[in-house]
């Protein structure tokens, strides 16, 4: 699916169903093909007001894991400088897994809950706001999970953003 009309197909659909049509949900994952020591400055100049970075790890086996707090929906977000698989019985056999580089999950528990605000729609409008990012800057992308709980076997739905 195009990100442009997945974008849209978001924001028209009610929230109970953002799970089961798009994959809007807890530890949603965005993968990306650029290098992490880039999209940490970019996201902490672009959403000054929408990225707080929490914190950083760098260990000696070259992991790198940053993390964020989205201010607009009270979430948490993780980036790493690895593809995070987790699959059930080749759910995702037709992701190309290795041309990313980077991976970030959106944290939908909401520690700070926003009024009337939906934890899944906070999910969704993170996912949104990375989306300007990702198509800015032009960063090649893929969202393993937004086919959906009820279209598991439909690997039409995965979106991809390829400039």
């Amino acid at each position: 699916m195009e990100l442009g009309k997945y974008l849209k197909a978001i924001e028209n659909c009610p929230d109970n169903d953002l799970a089961n049509e798009f994959g809007i949900y807890d530890n949603f994952r965005i993968l990306l093909k650029a290098e992490f020591e880039k999209i940490i400055p970019c996201l902490k100049r672009e959403g000054e007001d929408k990225y707080l970075l929490k914190d950083t790890y760098h260990d000696r086996q070259g992991n790198k894991r940053a993390y964020f707090d989205y201010v607009p929906g009270a979430l948490n977000i993780k980036i790493m400088n690895s593809v995070y698989v987790f699959t059930n019985e080749g759910m995702f056999t037709s992701v190309p897994w290795e041309d990313y580089e980077t991976t970030i999950i959106i944290h939908g528990e909401m520690r700070e809950k926003i009024s009337r605000l939906n934890p899944k729609r906070a999910v969704a409008l993170a996912v949104n706001d990375l989306s300007e990012y990702i198509q800015k800057e032009k960063v090649p992308t893929c969202f393993p999970d937004s086919k959906g709980w009820k279209h598991l076997k439909d690997n039409s739905r995965i979106v991809y953003f390829k400039p």
